[in-house]
């Protein structure tokens, strides 16, 4: 189980421009807020709000996202990951700690910045996956 944890919080952060360095442009929550509501608009998802990032959620079925408001870089990056329910690939793996982590995959990849506290959520929400459950 340790060596899954490990394996699946190692996804290799997107670079800017190809330059090998981490994405770390500083985003206003404005900028972050713009960003996610043009996912939601470009992929036309049914949306609904929650109070913390930890309450998110995504309905593939649906085409439906819950995801709290845009105030940090912390809720932008579950923002992301609940479109990554969407629109990313494997989310109909019967496999959950698949499904997190090609959602989490393509949360960095459309992300226009990616922060240390972004990668210690991705981390954290693996992480518990990994532990709760290989199936559901």
């Amino acid at each position: 189980m340790k060596l899954l944890i490990q394996t699946a919080v190692k996804i290799t952060p997107q670079t800017d421009k190809g330059k090998g360095k981490p994405k770390m442009k500083t985003l206003t929550k404005e900028e972050m807020r713009r960003h996610i509501q043009h996912m939601i608009n470009k992929h036309g998802l049914v949306t609904s709000q929650c109070d913390r990032p930890s309450q998110a959620w995504a309905s593939r079925e649906l085409e439906e996202i819950c995801i709290p408001p845009i105030k940090s870089a912390i809720s932008y990056a579950a923002a992301l990951d609940e479109i990554g329910h969407i629109q990313g690939r494997y989310q109909t793996s019967r496999h959950s700690l698949v499904r997190e982590l090609a959602a989490w995959r393509w949360a960095r990849q459309q992300a226009l910045t990616w922060t240390p506290a972004m990668e210690r959520t991705c981390a954290s929400s693996l992480a518990w996956a990994a532990r709760n459950g290989a199936t559901h």
